[in-house]
């Protein structure tokens, strides 16, 4: 009973480190939002059919977005894999879980990055250049955090908050072991990657949100 009441205690925590410290990104355009996306996957534990579920959702919703873009001539060619997606995602809500000890079963609703979508098809020639016509203004990407305790979380977030390249911040769900966390960064990945070495982060590169564990 007394370590319910400690992590119930450390969820109430976060949501208040939340409200005080990380603002809300911006809201996406509908044209790249895609609701009630029937996800489902088996795996070796539910964690990993939980990450390979949301992986093939994103995958899903992004193709969904595309074919609102793309001429259907094109729709065929269009080759893109899951982290390039997974970079793209702007906020995630999860709903309806059902979880077994191999099985994972949910209901999701995405919102990508409309100027890094878009442009992202222009690249590939997907869609005309005229298509994109706005200014990267940052780059979006998910991360799941790893906690174990207030203290951490604290610690954590002071660490994220003196990397200058990042821009924004904006949590988008919590429990009792991680913070997933969407970051509006300047640069590159690989350097954004880098900053965060420097700040004592290991990111783990893994299907569907990468992993960051702070180890110092």
């Amino acid at each position: 009973m007394r370590s319910r009441y400690s992590w119930q205690s450390f969820t109430w925590l976060l949501s208040v480190c939340i409200a005080l410290f990380f603002v809300a990104t911006v809201d996406a355009d509908d044209l790249f939002k895609v609701k009630d996306i029937k996800i489902a996957a088996d795996g070796v534990s539910a964690t990993q059919a939980r990450e390979t579920a949301i992986a093939d959702g994103q995958v899903q919703a992004f193709k969904t977005v595309a074919e609102r873009l793309i001429p259907p001539s094109k729709a065929a060619a269009m080759q893109i894999d899951a982290i390039e997606i997974n970079r793209l995602v702007q906020s995630m809500e999860v709903q309806n879980e059902h979880i077994s000890a191999s099985h994972y079963e949910a209901v999701m609703q995405i919102s990508f990055n409309p100027v890094q979508a878009r442009q992202l098809l222009e690249q590939k020639n997907l869609i005309d250049s005229k298509s994109a016509k706005e200014k990267i203004d940052g780059n979006h990407q998910l991360f799941a955090i790893s906690v174990s305790s207030p203290a951490q979380w604290v610690k954590i977030r002071g660490q994220l908050k003196e990397i200058t390249s990042i821009k924004q911040l904006n949590v988008k769900e919590i429990t009792i072991q991680q913070v997933v966390v969407d970051m509006n960064y300047k640069g590159t990945f690989d350097a954004f990657g880098i900053a965060l070495q420097q700040k004592g982060f290991m990111l783990t590169p893994r299907r569907g949100i990468p992993l960051l564990q702070f180890v110092n």
